[in-house]
């Protein structure tokens, strides 16, 4: 089988979405090398390494009706390398189904947490309608919680939506190390999404965070019914100034004033 991939989030210089598409498209031509797997953008994008043979670049738009990325240039490289299935790792397929296609819909934060994701408005937008519309043939969420809330907030039947979750990445190594002190040890980003503060909270009597060597501080005395904060998250992105219209409650004192004479 021939399959193409969607390669924009590896135009990233970091993050999830480059980190997953990269480990996704290294895992499936690892273990199917029957298999040919093509990764495709309008855009330039490096490849994962390392190289196989299996694993190649497609090419990108060739004419100007072609840079209607999603709408026609996708479908005709797809015509052009032969590729039966289209899996978008960025919660995008093609807007025009002719073959079968995979989506991530890797969580719901984009309409969970707006503030938090302000350059989010093309998926916000988009992704409803490409999962009403039946346009993604299956969707693939990381976790069974992800899972039930798409399928209550898109309301996905339960034969289009299943569960693929994420393996570790190869850089994780066990270690035979005993540690006396027990930890909370989290690596990611901070938001709301991921319930970090009730996380923290619901562990404060079972795990000591400690910044310095030596025995663990005693925790501060708390009062009935409050929880002792281990872990304040950043305030969300400011939107942009948006500039004040003349007239209205807008108007200076002077302008209120000229209008009363």
């Amino acid at each position: 089988m021939r399959v193409a991939i969607d390669a924009t989030p590896l135009t990233l210089s970091s993050g999830g979405l480059a980190r997953y598409t990269a480990e996704l498209t290294r895992a499936l031509a690892e273990n199917f090398q029957d298999d040919v797997f093509t990764l495709m953008s309008d855009q330039p994008f490096p490849m994962p390494e390392p190289a196989r043979n299996n694993l190649i670049r497609g090419g990108g738009a060739r004419s100007p009706l072609e840079r209607r990325w999603w709408f026609w240039g996708l479908n005709r490289e797809l015509v052009r390398s032969g590729c039966q299935l289209f899996h978008g790792a960025n919660f995008e397929v093609p807007y025009v189904p002719l073959r079968a296609s995979v989506l991530t819909l890797h969580d719901l934060s984009p309409w969970m947490n707006g503030r938090w994701h302000v350059d989010a408005g093309r998926v916000r937008r988009r992704t409803p309608l490409l999962i009403g519309l039946g346009i993604a043939t299956m969707v693939i969420t990381p976790t069974e919680a992800a899972r039930k809330q798409a399928m209550e907030h898109f309301r996905i039947p339960a034969s289009r939506i299943v569960v693929v979750p994420h393996a570790a990445s190869e850089m994780f190594r066990p270690v035979e190390k005993n540690c006396s002190t027990p930890y909370f040890l989290y690596v990611g980003t901070l938001e709301p999404l991921w319930n970090l503060l009730d996380l923290t909270r619901e562990g404060h009597d079972g795990l000591t965070a400690c910044r310095h060597r030596g025995p663990p501080p005693r925790p501060a005395p708390r009062r009935p019914g409050r929880c002792r904060p281990m872990l304040r998250l950043p305030r969300p992105p400011r939107p942009p100034p948006t500039a004040r219209r003349r007239g209205g409650h807008g108007r200076s004192r002077c302008a209120r004033a000229r209008g009363a004479q």
